[in-house]
C-alpha cells in the first residue's frame, strides 16, 4: 500500500487562515522580525525615557539637597558672623575702656605736672647730680644754692687737696624737664657771670631737636650734657682747672686753655672716647650687679647652713640637758647566792 504524502499548510498566527504559498510565509516571518525589532526598539526607547526621568528626578533631589545644604551653610555663616561681630564689639569696648582709662590717667598726670613749679621739677634731677658730685670728688667743696637765690643750682669748688686752696669753680644748672628751651643756656651764662667762672655745665634730659641723639655738646661756652655723662665731664674740667693752677697761668692763658678744652669736647675724638667710657661703664655696672646677685646667693646659702648647724647644736644641747636633769634610776639588788 502506497504511502500518502501529507502537506502541512502554514496558517496566519494572527487570524488563523491558511497561507497560500511559501512566499507568503516568508513575508509573514519578515514582518514578524521587523515587528520584533520595533518592539525591542520601543522597549529601549521606553527604558531610556524611564531612565532619563529617573535621572532627572535624582538630579532634582540632589539639587534640592544642595540647596538645603547651602541654606544651612548660609544660616550657620550668618550665625558665626554675628558671633564674631559680638566678640569683636565686646573686645573693642574693652580696649576703648582701657584707652579711656589710660587717657584719663595721662591727663591727670599732665595736669599735676603743669601745676608743679619749674624749680620743683628740677629738684629731682638736682638731688641726683649733687649726690653724684659729692660721691666722686671728696676733696672739693660742693654746695647747693638756696632756692630763689640768684645763680646756678650747684657749685663745685675745685681743690687739688681736701684742705688745699680753691683752684677754680664749676657751676651746674639742672633741668629735669620734658622740653628744651634756649633760655636754659642764657640762664646759666648769667649765673656764670655772677659766680665769675667760665666753667658751666648744663645737665638736662631734654635737648634741642637739631641735637637729637647727642649726649654732650657746647652752646655759647656752656657744656650741655646728659646726667650719665656728668662725672666724666666734671672730671675733665676739674683736671684742667688743677693743671692750670699748678702751671700758674695768667688770665689770657687760662682763657685760651678753656677755649681749647671746649673745642676738644665738641670733637669727634672726644665723642668716640666718651662713648667708649659710657659703654665700659655700663658693662661694669652689669658685672657689679651680677656679682652682687651671686654674692647674695652665696650669703643666703651660707646663712641657711649656719642655721642648720645651729639647729643641730640646739638639739644636742637639749638632749644633754635631758640626760643631766633626769633623776638616776635605782639599781636592782643582786640576789645572794645559796651557800
Amino acid at each position: 500500500m502506497a504511502g500518502r504524502t501529507t502537506t502541512v499548510k502554514a496558517v496566519c498566527p494572527y487570524c488563523g487562515q491558511p497561507l497560500a504559498n511559501a512566499s507568503a510565509v516568508q513575508r509573514l516571518q519578515r514582518v514578524e522580525r521587523e515587528r520584533a525589532r520595533e518592539v525591542e526598539k520601543l522597549a529601549k526607547e521606553q527604558a531610556a525615557v524611564l531612565g532619563q526621568r529617573q535621572t532627572e528626578k535624582l538630579e532634582a533631589k540632589m539639587q534640592s539637597e544642595r540647596d538645603k545644604l547651602e541654606r544651612e551653610r548660609a544660616r550657620l555663616g550668618e550665625t558665626e558672623r554675628r558671633r564674631v561681630a559680638r566678640e569683636y564689639a565686646l573686645r573693642e569696648k574693652q580696649v576703648n575702656a582701657v584707652a579711656d582709662d589710660l587717657k584719663k590717667k595721662n591727663d591727670d598726670l599732665q595736669r599735676r605736672i603743669e601745676k608743679l613749679s619749674a624749680p620743683a621739677r628740677g629738684d629731682f634731677n638736682e638731688d641726683k647730680v649733687f649726690n653724684q658730685l659729692v660721691g666722686a670728688f671728696h676733696a672739693d667743696k660742693i654746695t647747693r644754692v638756696a632756692k630763689g637765690a640768684p645763680g646756678a643750682d650747684i657749685l663745685q669748688e675745685v681743690r687739688a687737696r681736701e684742705a688745699g686752696r680753691a683752684a677754680g669753680l664749676i657751676a651746674y644748672e639742672c633741668k629735669d624737664v620734658a622740653r628744651w628751651s634756649n633760655s636754659f643756656v642764657a640762664q646759666l651764662k648769667h649765673a656764670g657771670a655772677l659766680h665769675r667762672t667760665p666753667y658751666l655745665v648744663l645737665v638736662t634730659n631734654a635737648f634741642p631737636a637739631k641735637k637729637d641723639g647727642t649726649v654732650v655738646y657746647v652752646d655759647d661756652g656752656v657744656i650741655v650734657t646728659e646726667e650719665r655723662c656728668l662725672i666724666v665731664i666734671a672730671g675733665i674740667l676739674r683736671a684742667q682747672i688743677i693743671e692750670m693752677q699748678r702751671a700758674r697761668l695768667g688770665a689770657d692763658a687760662r682763657e685760651q686753655r678753656t677755649a681749647a678744652l671746649l673745642h676738644y669736647v665738641t670733637s669727634a675724638e672726644f665723642k668716640d672716647n666718651l662713648n667708649d667710657v659710657l659703654a665700659t661703664t655700663a658693662e661694669l655696672e652689669h658685672l657689679l650687679a651680677k656679682e652682687r646677685l651671686d654674692h647674695t646667693k652665696v650669703w643666703t646659702r651660707r646663712e641657711s647652713l649656719y642655721q642648720a648647724i645651729s639647729e643641730r647644736i640646739s638639739e644636742v644641747e637639749e638632749q644633754l640637758r635631758v640626760i643631766v636633769e633626769e633623776p638616776p634610776r635605782p639599781r636592782r639588788r643582786q640576789a645572794s647566792k645559796a651557800g
